[in-house]
């Protein structure tokens, strides 16, 4: 949409959170997520990933139908 980096400073924000949150994760995820709660975890993970995927199809619709000035 061509907005610069320094007009979404609430977006670069939650992207680096976002990147510090699910590194805070991997600890419990090796401690926890083992033998049959392993596949618990992917399933969760896989589920979580396809939900974000919708969210930005729903996105990605939505910007096509704005108009070009």
């Amino acid at each position: 949409m061509g907005i610069p980096w320094r007009d979404m400073p609430n977006f670069v924000a939650h992207s680096q959170a976002d990147e510090e949150h699910s590194d805070m994760f991997l600890p419990f995820l090796e401690e926890y997520a083992t033998g049959e709660k392993e596949q618990m975890a992917l399933n969760a993970v896989k589920e979580s990933l396809d939900l974000f995927a919708l969210y930005r199809d729903g996105v990605a619709r939505a910007m096509e139908k704005i108009p070009l000035s």
